[in-house]
């Protein structure tokens, strides 16, 4: 038997494998073409472009940037934001002539609160008593109890003040007893514009004020006189306008603290009565 259609069945079988094989490998290399392209090339950069993008020209210089007229408007320039960026410095605390250094008075344009409490003596005329009408009381002096003073104020300048003070009366306790009469006030509340003027150097200082306004105006206390048929204490009023002058002291501890001491005299109209009051308190500076 001879081998040779053997070898050729064989032959074209290889042949055929190897053919077989190269369509595959042909196939799948152009579907992966397909699916993924590659990215273009980027253009070529001339070589005179190339050499301007690594070493680009320097600017052209304003041939007017060098006169001494610009020089000079760009040194004014600099000045000035160094100026504006420099911190603005603390202005110390003016001194008025005369004052020592270590006043600690209130400066001018500061507002301030105030109270103080006291009380006082008056004088009336003979009058018919608030409570009880049927009876009339002689001319004498009588007690005007506790008085409140409050007061909000505005100090103008550093030797000059004018504020909104409140007078709060409260009649000295005693035998009030109930007759058939309406019973005797014993309150009496007031308002007033005050202005006071500071005297002296330094922390501490004289007060002089004036003062006037109105409101229930102030009361004294007519004690009780059983011989005359006053059997229960009552009470004569000054006011309802009440206005005087007063004169005071003050000593300043910081500038937003003082003490102070003060005596004024009140008289009341049309129902004509006089009150002494001195009163001592703290006034605060906001």
């Amino acid at each position: 038997m001879s081998h040779k259609p053997v070898a050729y069945v064989l032959t074209v079988c290889l042949a055929l494998l190897g053919w077989g094989t190269w369509q595959d490998a042909n196939a799948s290399s152009k579907h992966k073409r397909r699916r993924k392209a590659p990215p273009p090339e980027a253009a070529p950069v001339p070589p005179a472009e190339r050499d301007e993008a690594q070493d680009p020209e320097p600017p052209l210089l304003d041939a007017r940037a060098d006169s001494p007229a610009d020089a000079a408007e760009d040194a004014d320039v600099l000045v000035t934001q160094k100026k504006a960026r420099r911190p603005r410095k603390k202005q110390p605390r003016v001194q008025e002539v005369g004052e020592p250094n270590n006043s600690h008075r209130r400066g001018g344009g500061r507002i301030f609160i105030a109270l103080s409490a006291g009380s006082g003596t008056g004088w009336h005329p003979g009058r018919v008593l608030e409570g009880n009408t049927a009876l009339q009381t002689s001319a004498g002096y009588a007690n005007a109890g506790l008085v409140l003073n409050p007061e909000l104020g505005w100090q103008i300048t550093r030797g000059f003040a004018l504020s909104i003070a409140g007078r709060q009366q409260l009649v000295e306790p005693g035998q009030w007893q109930a007759t058939e009469a309406s019973p005797a006030p014993k309150i009496a509340n007031a308002a007033f514009l005050k202005a006071t003027w500071s005297v002296g150097q330094g922390n501490a200082v004289w007060l002089i004020s004036a003062m006037a306004g109105g409101g229930d105006g102030f009361r004294l206390k007519v004690p009780q006189r059983p011989n005359d048929g006053l059997t229960s204490n009552d009470t004569v009023r000054g006011g309802p306008f009440i206005f005087g002058p007063g004169l005071g002291f003050a000593y300043h501890f910081a500038s937003s603290f003082a003490w102070f001491a003060e005596g004024r005299v009140l008289a009341g109209a049309p129902s004509f009565a006089v009150v002494a009051e001195a009163s001592s308190g703290f006034a605060l500076g906001l």
